[in-house]
Formats: C-alpha cells, structure tokens, sequence
C-alpha cells in the first residue's frame, strides 16, 4: 500500500473508553492512533533536530503499529547501533515493559496506524506465544486486509466515543491478532526449508549440520535458535522426529525387523533404537505394527 507522502505531518490518538465489563472480558482497547511525516526534503525543517541516537523505550501495555506508507528505521536490539530499514506492510508488536527502538526514517517520512492494547487475556496469548514475548517485527505483504482493519478501528474511533466504541472495535482488534499469528508461523526462513529438506533427504544418515550451515553462512547458534523459532524443535530434536516418522512406516511396511530398521535409519544399535522408540512412543517397536492395526 503506497501513499503519497504530504509535507504537512498528520497525528492523530484517540483513547478509548475501558468500562468494568471490557476489562472482565480480558481484552480491550486503549487508543488506536496515526501518523504521518513527509520525508526530509519536503519537511526539512521537522527532521533538523532529529538525533542519530534515538532513546529506547517501552510501554506499560500492548502496541501494534502497522507501516503503510514509507519506512522505518528499526534497531533489532535496542543496546546496540544496528538497524535495519522497514518498508510498508510490515508490523511492529511491542509487549509491557519490552525495551524497544525505532522512529520515522527521514528519507522517505512514514504514515503508520497503530493500537494499544492490554488485559489478562491478551497476557495469556502472550504466555502461550500467539503474542510475541518481546518486539517483533512481521511481514504482512500477503495478508494486506490487516492494514484495512488498522484504519477501520481508527477512523470509527474518531467518529465515536463511548462504551458501546470498545465493544464494536473488540472483533476487529481479534481479527487482526489472528492475521499476524498466522503471518508470523507462516513466514518461515527460507535456509529453515532448505534444512528441513536436506534432512529429509538424509534421513538414513547421521545428522552433520555443520557443513551445511557453513555454506549457508549461518553460525550453529543462530541456527538452532532460528530453527526453534520456526519448528518449535531444535535441529538434532527434528531430525530425531523425522527419523522416528520414517521407522513407523518401515515397521508398518512389515519388510523389515527392528534390527534392521534401526540400521537402515543409522541408529547406534537395534537396543538404543528400541528404548527411544518407547520413550516416544510408548510402544516397543516390535508390537507397534499390532498397536497401529488397533488403533
């Protein structure tokens, strides 16, 4: 979604009213706001004194801001210089008391929506990671609705101001947590794809990741962490999986022995097989054609 850029800023915020029910519910809106600064050379009087060094920050509740136009310069982690430019249809998701970094870049100014937002039910999304657990950043390039919803939920909330304003915003507000969660496990790291397919692939083998991340240009830590992220396993730990998916179908096949599964799936021996197998399972793996057939 791109928009002309004006030279006059735009900032608008407006606070929601939150009765003794909206909070019972566990959810609700506190403002839903926007902004909009041209960029440097149509406003350089507005970016004279803007610092290189912008302070971090943080807030006492939930925010999502949604980039519609423009850019922003963003600092992965808040201690350090880095940062990285976010172009539109991308989303910041900040969480009480998460320190975070970003501001307008001057370069190409920035039109933004956002929502602020908090209550017990919105920290148990939190705690079961529907909500991030720190500052997020979210591509949502294919799921471009989101950023309707962010300027229905503002626009309505300008228009009108009551109790009954919180209840009709609710829906929209749960509909655009829903979009971002889906966006957030369906945008997987490409190098992720290609591991997941080089294990496949490899599957009776022992697994060495490490070439494999070398030619990729990745360190095994940030690896595994990134492969956590995404899978919610850690590398060895998928592979694993992967591996125990494959000797159930080998044992259902009934063309191989336990011995001989264990060998074609490069385990240390047929005993270490066996005693993981159960541990997973619960079933030795020599009964488990019978448990499948029961089940």
């Amino acid at each position: 979604m791109n928009r002309k850029m004006y030279k006059k800023d735009k900032f608008s915020n407006n606070y929601l009213q939150v009765g003794k029910q909206d909070k019972a519910w566990g959810l609700y809106i506190l403002n839903a706001g926007y902004s909009l600064f041209g960029n440097k050379q149509e406003d350089p009087e507005r970016y004279e004194g803007i610092r290189k060094n912008p302070p971090s920050r943080c807030f006492d509740c939930f925010n999502i801001s949604c980039i519609v136009s423009g850019s922003m310069i963003f600092f992965p982690d808040p201690n350090s210089q880095k940062s990285i430019i976010l172009p539109a249809n991308h989303i910041i998701i900040t969480v009480p008391g998460g320190v975070h970094r970003y501001h307008v870049n001057p370069k190409t100014g920035c039109e933004q929506y956002w929502i602020k937002f908090d209550g017990t039910y919105a920290h148990e999304l939190k705690k079961n990671t529907i909500l991030p657990l720190k500052t997020s950043v979210i591509d949502i390039s294919d799921q471009l609705s989101i950023a309707s919803q962010f300027m229905k939920i503002h626009h309505e909330s300008e228009l009108e101001q009551n109790l009954d304003t919180q209840r009709k915003q609710l829906p929209l507000l749960i509909s655009i947590l829903s979009a971002l969660n889906y966006s957030k496990h369906n945008s997987v790291n490409p190098v992720i794809e290609k591991a997941i397919v080089f294990m496949q692939a490899n599957i009776t083998e022992h697994c060495d990741l490490s070439n494999f991340t070398k030619k990729h240009g990745m360190c095994p830590h940030s690896f595994r962490r990134i492969f956590k992220n995404a899978t919610g396993l850690p590398p060895l730990q998928y592979f694993l999986e992967l591996k125990l998916n494959k000797a159930k179908e080998l044992l259902e096949s009934k063309l191989y022995s336990v011995k001989e599964v264990a060998n074609k799936l490069a385990f240390y021996d047929q005993y270490y097989f066996s005693r993981l197998f159960k541990k997973k399972t619960g079933i030795p793996p020599g009964q488990w054609t019978k448990y499948h057939k029961q089940s």
